[in-house]
């Protein structure tokens, strides 16, 4: 019993808000990288990696953007 418990809240805590530091750091690489106004900006403990959701790109085209802890950008995902 106390494992399925534990899976439970392992699936409901994957992501965790934003600092403000973070926040501001992620917007800098992604406005570096052509990139504004995410739909959403979170951080996957899992993955260990930052996602900026629907980040509008050069040319109007949307992505779901991955980056490091150092804010340098591991995937860009056409949306």
């Amino acid at each position: 019993m106390g494992m399925s418990i534990y899976a439970g809240q392992a699936n409901s805590s994957d992501y965790r808000a934003l600092t403000p530091e973070e926040k501001s750091r992620l917007t800098a690489a992604l406005l570096k990288q052509g990139c504004r106004n995410p739909k959403a900006m979170k951080f996957d403990v899992e993955t260990n990696l930052f996602e900026a959701e629907d980040a509008v790109c050069e040319g109007g085209r949307k992505y779901d953007i991955y980056l490091d802890r150092n804010f340098r950008i591991v995937s860009m995902k056409p949306d």
